[in-house]
């Protein structure tokens, strides 16, 4: 692409930087002597290396592949080696000090045409370029190599933070700063990204790339154009148009400037030519921001005479809630929604579903990944509050389409007088209003997906969804992607504990922060409200025996008794039917796994339609499934259901309670050929243990004899434990030393 700004001075402080970076040693003393031109001032913008006073001419490495791919040093430019030998370094560039992987390597550098010898060979280039760069550079950290790059150092690390500070300036109304910071940021490129690199990193990676450096332009055309200056853009608008004919923002821009800068009948003429070629080639209209400026200049609204720039179209909406400052874990979560975004096409709507139990975390991965990637959405990111399971003071039940896409559309800068009143004008106003803009929507706690398909725009827009039900409908007729939140895992949660406790106290009382994290359920929302309640310095040891007298009364923060786990489990058992309510509060007597067969001997009704009960469960994530048909409660949800159950059921009539009537039901198991059956006898020899009393053990010991054994012998460890104390007696009476002996370790938990 040709020089953009060489006719009208925009880049030229840039352009002379460029030469600055590959300058040899003495020219370089000629060119930092003409006037005017500063230094590589650009290049260490806002970076940690500019304050501590180091540049690249005193040991600074300058790392390039916003153009061709480069490295220089403190006397220059360093020769690299062929195109393979640039793809390795680029590869390890494009994920500065992080580990990426040989497998990962190999597959970038040559793909699917590897040949045999390819570890070898890619040992070689990484040889060459330790040797060219030095050997404390490029780390070996298995599974693959590592390359230590100092903030400064990178040109496309300089470029994200820039960009990403002009958006943080531009929503702030810092707008001439903000325009400063792009014309820097766009001044390091020097060509098509990963120049000289093998051809199968540069397609994989490549576009992407030039996708950021685009966003990054039309920012900028925004902040000029909303400073009042259209003129010196339309040459650059111009070549860019003509590059990139169906981008439809630079369009757009480009009107606006022609018109702004007293040129109305081009700018009249350029839409002309815009929706020719969209028809000949699509077969599609201009989208609706085309078509409202074009009928904006026909009428003659918003003229070249107004001397006040039209800051509410240059203004990005900036919705985010602030990033959770002591976020931990869910790197496998962030990877998968990384990988996804870097293969995300340009005109195209993508949509994640983020869903899991109340309390997993879900809004705050959201917004963490969204301000880790806003710069790649440089029209804005919306965050709405879809209020489907909302708990708390200000609870206001689901809002409705409606409501959602009014909101939207006045962040949007569309006047309130503009916004219409019948659902269907709304819809395509907005999809209209976001046609060509490439935006974040985030849309919290959505409750269904007929909540969330009226809110999916036509294109260009990444959608994320969190939500406690898995919204099915919404992966199956609106192609959205889903990705679970489970909760943390052991060291993830012990981590988020130090962080709120301090590693003092962690290392204080190591075992009892284990078991507290254990008693959480290891559910982020859990852990910082125990984190909360425990304060600067009451012992964690305490706070355990406190909740010995029930931890989900424990798991609330005093004063403010909507923020509890109990209350957020609360939103979502109230939203189910009644059938499903029932089977909820019963699942609680069961303390092991329990399958849709034994559900099936324990409440009326086929199996069939017991497997339909426990899927509907899973899918709201009021019972983990693991496994083909294995379910159970988590933690701390079977606290909760067993409360609900006391007050709910409260009559001993209701629950099925005798023995025998559990054995009758039993005995069609105990015939099934296969070893499965154990698992189902033991889970329903559970139940009968929970519903009747104690007393009753002793007059019908054969059930739990006849089913301990086979339990135990088979190792169904889960199923056996879920008899308690009250199995031990059976146990060792079934003459099975394993099973008395597990039956003993039961007893003493």
């Amino acid at each position: 692409m040709a020089r953009l700004g060489s006719t009208n001075g925009n880049f030229r402080e840039c352009e002379q930087f460029r030469e600055l970076v590959t300058a040899t040693p003495r020219s370089r003393k000629a060119l930092t002597g003409r006037a005017g031109v500063r230094g590589p001032r650009p290049f260490l913008l806002g970076s940690a290396a500019a304050s501590r006073g180091r540049c690249w001419r005193c040991g600074l490495m300058r790392y390039q592949v916003l153009g061709p791919v480069a490295v220089a040093g403190e006397e220059g430019p360093l020769r690299l080696g062929g195109p393979k030998q640039r793809a390795v370094l680029a590869a390890l560039l494009l994920h500065a000090n992080q580990v990426v992987s040989d497998e990962q390597l190999c597959s970038l550098v040559w793909g699917k045409r590897a040949p045999a010898n390819v570890r070898g060979q890619l040992q070689i280039h990484i040889s060459g370029l330790r040797k060219l760069l030095g050997h404390d550079t490029i780390l070996r950290r298995p599974p693959g190599y590592l390359i230590k790059v100092a903030p400064g150092e990178l040109d496309l690390e300089v470029f994200s933070t820039s960009v990403e500070q002009a958006m943080t300036d531009l929503a702030s109304g810092q707008t001439e700063r903000a325009s400063e910071r792009l014309r820097g940021a766009l001044g390091l490129w020097s060509g098509p990204a990963l120049g000289g690199v093998a051809e199968t990193l540069a397609e994989h990676e490549a576009q992407s790339l030039q996708e950021r450096r685009l966003c990054a332009f039309e920012q900028f055309f925004d902040a000029e154009l909303a400073l009042g200056r259209p003129a010196r853009l339309v040459d650059d608008l111009r070549r860019l148009v003509r590059e990139y004919p169906f981008r439809e923002k630079l369009s757009w821009q480009f009107m606006l400037a022609l018109y702004r800068s007293g040129r109305a009948p081009e700018a009249l003429a350029a839409y002309s030519e815009i929706r020719l070629r969209l028809a000949a080639e699509l077969g599609i209209d201009p989208g609706g921001r085309l078509q409202e400026l074009h009928q904006r200049i026909l009428r003659g609204e918003d003229g070249p005479a107004a001397a006040e720039p039209e800051l509410r179209e240059a203004v990005t909406p900036a919705e985010l809630p602030h990033d959770v400052a002591d976020f931990v874990g869910r790197a496998a979560e962030l990877a998968v929604l990384d990988r996804d975004l870097e293969r995300l096409p340009g005109e195209g709507v993508r949509v994640w579903v983020i869903s899991g139990m109340a309390g997993a975390g879900k809004t705050a991965l959201a917004v963490h990944w969204a301000h880790r990637v806003r710069a790649r959405f440089p029209d804005g990111q919306l965050f709405v509050d879809l209020g489907g399971f909302g708990t708390g003071g200000d609870r206001h039940g689901p809002l409705g389409p409606a409501v959602v896409l009014a909101q939207v559309l006045r962040a949007l800068g569309v006047p309130p007088e503009r916004v219409p009143d019948r659902d269907d004008e709304l819809a395509r106003l907005y999809r209209s209003v976001l046609a060509g803009r490439k935006m974040l929507l985030v849309l919290d706690d959505a409750c269904s997906a007929e909540q969330v398909r009226a809110l999916l725009p036509g294109r260009s827009t990444l959608v994320l969804v969190t939500s406690r039900d898995r919204l099915g409908d919404l992966a199956v007729r609106d192609g959205a992607r889903t990705l679970p939140v489970p909760p943390l895992a052991a060291a993830e949660s012990r981590a988020l504990l130090t962080r709120l406790l301090g590693p003092r106290r962690v290392a204080a009382e190591p075992a009892a922060v284990a078991e507290l994290a254990r008693r959480c359920g290891h559910l982020p929302l859990a852990l910082r409200i125990a984190a909360a309640e425990l304060g600067t310095d009451y012992p964690v040891g305490l706070f355990l025996a406190e909740l010995e007298d029930g931890v989900l009364e424990g798991l609330t923060v005093a004063g403010a008794e909507h923020t509890s786990v109990a209350a957020a489990f609360a939103a979502s058992y109230d939203r189910l039917p009644p059938e499903l309510k029932r089977q909820f509060r019963r699942l609680a007597l069961i303390r092991g796994d329990i399958t849709g067969e034994a559900l099936a001997l324990l409440e009326p009704g086929a199996p069939v339609e017991a497997h339909r009960r426990l899927r509907a469960l899973a899918a709201v994530n009021l019972v983990e499934q693991h496994g083909r048909d294995r379910y159970r409660l988590h933690e701390l949800m079977r606290p909760f259901a067993l409360a609900r159950l006391a007050a709910d059921e409260p009559s001993p009539a209701s629950l099925p309670s005798s023995h025998a009537g559990v054995a009758g039901r039993g005995e069609g198991l105990e015939r099934q050929p296969d070893g499965g059956h154990h698992a189902q006898v033991g889970v329903v020899l559970a139940h009968g243990v929970e519903f009747a009393p104690r007393q009753r053990l002793a007059e019908q010991p054969e059930l739990v004899q006849r089913a301990a054994q086979p339990v135990g012998a088979v190792g169904f460890r889960a199923e056996f434990e879920t008899v308690g104390g009250e199995g031990v007696v059976v146990a060792q009476r079934s003459g099975r030393d394993g099973c008395a002996a597990y039956g003993r370790a039961v007893d003493d938990q």
